[in-house]
């Protein structure tokens, strides 16, 4: 059996594709929105994609299924329990004969690479995993989905987590050689997983998998508790009803995003419909960006950031190097944003006069500053790291507003008050304090972040393992007043 991964850097996904030696038959897994690079890795390694699979409606993605379809002729695999996409609803007839509906205890064939299909809901209602089974190499390999992932395991679904603990028993029946194929690596937002340096199977996860190890001690209450700490980006539920509920439109194939004159730069500025996406580094942004604007390096945080501060219908102008202007695009049409009108040079703008241009006010403070307001009554702190970061240490008084799901509780934040942002050192706080500043919020970012706070020391507090209170804490502040 071959197996190859083709990851996608900024998600922390895995796309497999698994093939069988003897008839170059292939199943592709899992494929994102643009499956280009999927497509020419199978390509090289001689392989022909029969089978498309996807282990669960994913959320942090628009899907990529529609897409292979329409590109190959395979056919897709899907889960007969979870929700059927509209792309095939609306055209059944079309899609018919190329899509199959998988349930518990199906079984098909790649070339000589047996699958059997395995109901494990809890990540999602209808998530599936498959065993994989290649007598002529004596390897078998279960392609989990986000059910189990290498060293955690995938985040609860909001009304469907309760059966992720039975999930996880069924799969720790399986044989220890067994190889663990997960869908995401570490720092995912869809699950908690260790960046281990090389392949895993199920006794590997059985020894060291902290929280599957609780599962098998029958400690199902401590994994629960832990998997609900987990952030759930704010803009999961717009993929989700992209994926399920809405058309989105196929990928526009060579049709290329214009990089903008700076005259007409200027003159999209002015429509009430353009956001600026703003890529460059924060004291660029903090010096010179545009009111507004959205702060968002191109880095790990770029999907959350901009997949909860930009709707599906505005209209995207970026800024970045022009040897980072594609990986944009493809970010933003991975997230279903789809809506760009085009780009601008960090050369160009930098040549840009200043006084054409309404500067962004979004202040950074330093640390003895931001203690002074914050004794006074005159900020409320508001820590975005993750629920884990806060639960070792946070500046006593603050409040958790997570980056991720920062959009949540825009109407639970007071406006009557300076907000100092702060997270580990900086990079998220800035990012966030953009996203507020173009609401209307008075904010700052906390210079150094929560390290030079703690090294100074200055008030902190820990709650190990409890709840995010920023509901409750921030509602009963609005309802006092």
């Amino acid at each position: 059996m071959i197996i190859r991964r083709v990851t996608e850097p900024l998600l922390n996904h895995n796309c497999w594709i698994i093939a069988c030696p003897r008839s170059r038959q292939a199943l592709l897994v899992d494929p994102v929105r643009d499956p280009s690079a999927s497509i020419a890795a199978a390509v090289e390694m001689q392989v022909n994609i029969v089978r498309v699979l996807e282990t669960h409606t994913p959320a942090d993605y628009v899907s990529g299924v529609c897409e292979v379809l329409v590109r190959t002729a395979a056919t897709a695999l899907l889960s007969a329990a979870e929700p059927k996409p509209r792309w095939y609803t609306e055209r059944a007839d079309r899609w018919r004969d190329r899509v199959r509906f998988l349930s518990d205890g199906d079984t098909l064939q790649i070339g000589d690479v047996q699958c059997g299909v395995l109901s494990t809901p809890g990540h999602t209602v209808g998530s599936i995993s498959v065993l994989l089974t290649h007598a002529a190499t004596a390897i078998r390999a279960l392609l989990t989905g986000d059910a189990l992932l290498a060293g955690g395991l995938g985040a609860l679904h909001p009304d469907h987590g309760g059966q992720m603990c039975a999930t996880l028993r069924r799969i720790c029946l399986l044989p220890n050689d067994v190889l663990v194929l997960p869908a995401h690596d570490a720092g995912s937002a869809c699950g908690l997983a260790t960046g281990m340096p090389g392949a895993t199977n199920i006794g590997v996860e059985r020894r060291f998998n902290r929280l599957l190890g609780a599962v098998q001690r029958g400690d199902d209450e401590l994994v629960l508790q832990r998997l609900a700490q987990i952030d759930r980006p704010s803009y999961f539920a717009r993929i989700e009803s992209i994926n399920q509920m809405a058309r989105v439109d196929l990928l526009p194939h060579g049709i290329t995003i214009d990089r903008l004159h700076v005259d007409t730069f200027l003159q999209l500025l002015t429509l009430p419909n353009t956001i600026v996406v703003d890529t460059r580094s924060w004291s660029s942004f903090h010096a010179d960006g545009v009111v507004g604007a959205v702060h968002a390096p191109l880095d790990r945080y770029f999907m959350s950031t901009v997949g909860g501060a930009v709707e599906s219908e505005e209209d995207i102008v970026f800024i970045a190097d022009a040897e980072e202007a594609d990986g944009v695009v493809h970010a933003l049409r991975l997230l279903g944003l789809d809506r760009i009108r085009g780009w601008i040079s960090t050369e160009d703008y930098n040549q840009l006069d200043c006084g054409l241009l309404d500067l962004t006010d979004v202040e950074e403070i330093g640390v003895r500053r931001a203690a002074e307001l914050h004794a006074r009554g005159d900020c409320l702190m508001i820590d975005v790291r993750t629920s884990a970061e806060w639960g070792r240490g946070h500046i006593r008084g603050a409040e958790l507003v997570t980056l991720s799901r920062i959009a949540d509780f825009v109407e639970r934040l007071p406006r009557e008050r300076m907000l100092v942002l702060y997270c580990r050192s900086g990079g998220r706080s800035a990012r966030a304090c953009s996203f507020l500043a173009r609401r209307g919020f008075r904010c700052a970012t906390l210079q150094g972040g929560y390290w030079p706070w703690l090294g100074r020391g200055l008030p902190v507090e820990q709650e190990q393992g409890a709840q995010p209170r920023v509901l409750t804490a921030l509602q009963a502040r609005r309802d006092e007043d």
